[in-house]
């Protein structure tokens, strides 16, 4: 079964008892070697789901953060506006730095752990929804 699925206006990563990733192409724009600022937004599919999100990099490169908390979900059985509310709220950007990124480098995100079966997770379900991922140059 598949553990990414792709929305209309977001990617999901993950479903229950297992976690989903997300890998880049790699940046083939990068010269030499750089530091990347990564901003994305991301916002969790339910209240009772668990709330880690991982990212790291593939190839060249270090990230500032492994990983973050995404505390922000719509409420239950909410609106549409209420859906959008979520993503528009600032808790729902973050970002880290790729330092000493190359045209190798490749991003990836992982929604919680791949194998989130009881006793290996803190819950068996840690789905996170993904989207607006910008990559720039900083240095």
């Amino acid at each position: 079964y598949a553990s990414i699925y792709a929305r209309p206006g977001f990617i999901k990563l993950g479903r229950t008892n297992y976690g989903g990733d997300l890998i880049s192409p790699k940046l083939e724009n990068v010269q030499r070697t750089k530091n990347l600022l990564v901003t994305f937004k991301a916002v969790r599919y339910a209240v009772n789901d668990h709330h880690l999100l991982s990212v790291g990099v593939k190839g060249p490169g270090t990230v500032s953060v492994g990983q973050f908390n995404v505390m922000n979900v719509p409420a239950t059985n909410s609106s549409l506006e209420s859906c959008r509310a979520a993503w528009q709220a600032p808790e729902a950007t973050y970002s880290f730095v790729v330092t000493g990124a190359t045209a190798e480098t490749q991003l990836w995100f992982l929604g919680g752990a791949f194998d989130q079966r009881a006793g290996n997770w803190p819950a068996t379900v840690n789905r996170i929804f993904i989207d607006d991922i910008v990559v720039t140059v900083t240095k």
